[in-house]
């Protein structure tokens, strides 16, 4: 298994995979995106630059590799070579997943994650989680 950051040129190449495991995700130009390969892509990540830090918009595992851990290999790695905070919203179904690799429940977002949270409840339940390290 292999893990990186994929320049920009290759960010089309996560799309695909986004798409072929029936995901609406998809990695933009300004995103920091994150993959382990085994050998082609299995697991993915979007991190958006927002504040000080990131905001982790996407993570998916390819649905015949889900509950091998490569999602959290992934997302440690990504922590690790990171040396800032990252927030992300999810369900409480997934908070489990969050908190074994380091996030924490909070209430302390950027402004604009703030407002952006906020719409995002109105049509669904989601907690607000931070790792500011590993």
């Amino acid at each position: 298994m292999h893990i990186e950051k994929l320049p920009s040129i290759e960010h089309p190449l996560v799309n695909r995979f986004y798409k072929a495991q029936g995901s609406k995700m998809r990695a933009r130009g300004q995103h920091q995106v994150w993959v382990l390969r085994d050998p082609d892509i299995c697991c993915a990540l979007c991190l958006e630059p927002v504040a000080e830090g990131f905001w982790l918009t996407s993570l998916c595992t390819a649905l015949e590799r889900r509950q091998q851990g490569l999602a959290r290999q992934l997302l440690q790695a990504c922590l690790t070579a990171g040396n800032r905070p990252v927030w992300l919203f999810c369900s409480p179904e997934v908070a489990p997943l969050y908190q074994a690799c380091g996030f924490k429940f909070t209430e302390q977002l950027p402004h604009a994650l703030g407002q952006r949270l906020q719409r995002y409840q109105r049509h669904k339940r989601l907690l607000a989680m931070q790792c500011t390290s590993l």
